[in-house]
């Protein structure tokens, strides 16, 4: 586990060294179904709080998208459920509350936002985790912000008030549902696929 004090919150950096737990037709087959759905394919930018900017393919808020029980998956929950555990000793177990894939394509990236907002009609949630199923090269990278706004770009922000995560295929990274932070253009003809979770710790 690296951890990277970043602003006002610690982030959690890990790699899944056994690509058989996230590598497996059973899980690939099912994202590729759930992202097909006419209600990812067709869906719309979802207000003020939706990030996505560009060509990508996001599951968020589809009630079918639960990672957490998607047939294929079961190794890859219990590691993750595993490592968040490790980001808080002092909880028993873990709740998660939403998951979902997101796939972007050349030239799209993610205005930053959090995952908290007194205007959200969402539950609270402890931590956001995010497993990096395929990074190519030239993948977009995860961006922390200083001070941040919704619905405004990371190049808004000054070098300093900005910090790059480089991740690839098998990382996770953990951190505050209240950290904000974007993703960088994507600049690869091959989709960067990521499944993100949300959910509260217990004990």
């Amino acid at each position: 586990m690296i951890v990277n004090s970043i602003f006002e919150y610690d982030s959690f950096h890990f790699f899944c060294n056994n690509n058989l737990v996230y590598q497996n037709t059973k899980l690939q087959s099912n994202i590729d179904t759930l992202l097909n759905l006419p209600l990812v394919v067709n869906r719309t930018k979802g207000g003020k709080y939706d990030s996505v900017c560009g060509t990508v393919l996001t599951s968020v808020g589809n009630e079918e998208s639960d990672i957490v029980y998607m047939p294929g998956a079961e190794d890859l929950v219990t590691w993750i459920t595993e490592k968040i555990l490790e980001t808080s000793p002092t909880a028993k177990s873990l709740e998660y509350k939403r998951s979902w894939v997101n796939k972007m394509f050349k030239y799209s990236q993610g205005l930053v936002h959090a995952h908290v907002h007194p205007d959200y009609k969402l539950p609270p949630v402890d931590f956001v985790a995010i497993f990096y199923l395929q990074v190519p090269e030239h993948g977009s990278d995860l961006i922390f912000v200083r001070d941040g706004e919704f619905n405004t770009l990371y190049l808004d922000y000054t070098e300093t008030d900005r910090v790059h995560i480089k991740c690839s295929t098998g990382d996770l990274v953990v951190h505050s549902p209240y950290a904000y932070h974007a993703v960088s253009q994507h600049n690869s003809t091959i989709p960067r696929i990521c499944l993100v979770f949300e959910g509260m710790f217990v004990g």
